[in-house]
């Protein structure tokens, strides 16, 4: 795997949010797959056989096997999640079945909006949580 916060061509910037800027970044790295973040969106690209780009959804329970093809994946997040789920997003690895899972789980919003707010952080930051936008 490689990893990266935004993207194999931009590490810090770019958002891999599209199969157009997907297909773009499969040539910048040299593993199998990437793991990438940034769009704190669950999502996954795989680079098909005659080279072109498809979009798979990836949702909780969902198991995507990578034993072929290439692939950009895209967890979601833990904090700040944007794609209307307000729990927080992780994934699991499973090197034996070569299977990568994805995971939701529901943490205490109102905690942490009560913490941004003690940090003088921007307001925006704590209301999205609870609708994970």
């Amino acid at each position: 795997f490689t990893l990266v916060h935004g993207s194999p061509c931009q590490p810090a910037r770019e958002y891999v949010s599209s199969v157009h800027v997907a297909h773009q970044n499969f040539s910048r790295f040299k593993t199998p797959h990437a793991m990438v973040g940034h769009t704190h969106q669950p999502a996954i690209f795989k680079q098909e056989d005659d080279g072109g780009t498809v979009y798979i959804p990836f949702h909780p329970g969902a198991g995507v096997m990578l034993h072929k093809g290439r692939f950009i994946i895209n967890v979601g997040s833990v904090g700040q999640p944007r794609d209307g789920d307000p729990r927080a997003s992780y994934a699991v690895y499973d090197s034996d079945t070569v299977c990568l899972r994805l995971f939701r789980v529901d943490y205490d919003i109102a905690m942490t909006q009560a913490k941004i707010k003690s940090q003088n952080l921007p307001l925006h930051l704590a209301t999205r949580l609870e609708k994970g936008l």
